[in-house]
Formats: C-alpha cells, structure tokens, sequence
C-alpha cells in the first residue's frame, strides 16, 4: 500500500515543525489519537486524502 494511502496524524506544533505520526501501529492507534484529541478539546482536521480514504474505506465495509 502506497504511503499516501495509510492514515497519518500530523500534530501542529506552534512556532515549531509539525509532528507527522506516519506509522501507527496497532491499525485501530489512529482511531486512539482521535479519541484522546476529543477528550482533551483538541481540534481535528483532515484533508482532502484522508477523507477520500474514509469514503472509500465506508464503501469497502457497506459491500462486505
């Protein structure tokens, strides 16, 4: 699977670099991150790759 194709976390450091978390290991570690941000008000973004993603990843599990 392509690079661009695997979910991501980017952390947006003020007057820093941003912090890519590219390999999240177990597969459910995203889902994780995205709890934590929510229980912490952290806000979320996510591009326009990754929402394609999720559609598609919607369609895979409606059809299985």
């Amino acid at each position: 699977m392509p690079s661009w194709a695997k979910k991501a976390a980017i952390i947006d450091v003020k007057k820093a670099r941003n912090i890519r978390l590219s390999v999240l290991v177990p597969p459910k570690a995203y889902e994780y991150v995205a709890e934590f941000a929510e229980n912490h008000d952290v806000s979320i973004f996510k591009t326009q790759d990754y929402l394609t993603l999720e559609r598609k990843e919607a369609r895979k599990n409606a059809e299985g």
